[in-house]
């Protein structure tokens, strides 16, 4: 019975024959009901006064051990179910991650193509940024120097308004000027006109003054002999005027004879 036994248990715990082990399962328990049979009709013989242990015992062994063996089975078949469902959930998510990678990889490809393409809009973007900058610094610059033109400009026209002004008032002091100018040039004129008139009634004075001069003298000196040289403009009252030394061809005579109308200073 052993040795039957021990194949039957070795049956059981063979995972790698299935068959064998359903074959091993059904034997057993087809053994254990013939012992149970077989111990009630001893019992119904009246065979109890022999009594035979070994076979309930081996009986109760046997369904002990198969239900031991029925238990790790159960185990190791709910081992293998989990290890097939984590296989499988593995495979699965393999499967997944895979189809994952691939989206991913298309994603990342695609994701490429456009960082390229942004790459390229954003150096394009950055050029013209540049040129821009530079345009920007340009037009600062021409910005700049029209506002110093136009300062320059705020200050040479505040200078030509004060230059204005002072002409404005230059202008009014010199038509002012010319006013006194031509007042003074009236008074002038007048004062002028007033001097030419004393200065002729003077020469008229002097003139008739000379003439009675002329004519005292020449009363006076009616019939007095004088004395002249051709060349001369005067008459002298004697022949020794030292001016009539160096002279010759001195004349005598009356002074209407002599011509000369004015008397010699030095001997006169």
């Amino acid at each position: 019975m052993e040795p039957l036994n021990c194949r039957l248990i070795d049956l059981c715990a063979d995972e790698g024959n299935p068959e064998g082990r359903k074959l091993a399962h059904e034997t057993l328990a087809r053994l254990c009901v013939a012992i149970e049979r077989t111990a009630e009709t001893n019992q119904s013989k009246g065979k109890v006064d022999q009594p035979n242990d070994s076979a309930p015992s081996t009986c109760i062994k046997i369904r002990s051990e198969a239900r031991r063996i029925s238990r790790h089975l159960r185990a190791r078949k709910r081992s293998v179910i989990a290890f097939a469902v984590l296989f499988a959930l593995l495979i699965a998510s393999t499967a997944i991650g895979v189809h994952s990678y691939s989206e991913q990889v298309e994603s990342y490809n695609a994701l490429s193509a456009k960082y390229d393409s942004l790459s390229d809009d954003y150096d394009d973007a950055l050029d013209k940024a540049t040129l821009l900058q530079d345009n920007n610094n340009k037009l600062r610059s021409r910005i700049e120097k029209i506002q110093n033109e136009k300062a320059d400009l705020s200050r040479e026209l505040t200078l030509y308004k004060d230059q204005r002004a002072t002409i404005d008032d230059e202008k009014a002091k010199l038509e002012e000027l010319h006013s006194q100018l031509d007042a003074l040039q009236s008074e002038r004129d007048e004062l002028q006109k007033q001097v030419d008139a004393k200065k002729l009634e003077q020469e008229r004075a002097q003139r008739e003054a000379e003439q009675n001069r002329i004519q005292s003298e020449a009363q006076a000196t009616q019939g007095q002999t004088v004395y002249w040289v051709s060349g001369g403009s005067v008459y002298h009252t004697t022949p020794n005027c030292p001016t009539l030394k160096r002279s010759s061809g001195i004349h005598s005579g009356s002074i209407s004879a002599s011509g000369k109308s004015r008397r010699c200073k030095v001997c006169g």
